[in-house]
């Protein structure tokens, strides 16, 4: 597989949630974070009700 087959999803994912408008506030920053913490804060807001569309 190419690079450019291995880019081109991400690229297409990533303009899909550009705009994400009324689904904002389901965001979350992950910026920073290890694995495992993503898992953690994902779990958290599921839990919380706070991440369900």
């Amino acid at each position: 597989m190419d690079r450019e087959t291995k880019i081109k999803p991400v690229e297409v994912m990533r303009e899909q949630f550009q705009d994400l408008e009324d689904s904002e506030s389901h965001g979350i920053d992950t910026t920073g974070c290890r694995p495992e913490e993503t898992v953690g804060l994902v779990k958290r807001r599921i839990e919380e009700g706070t991440a369900r569309l």
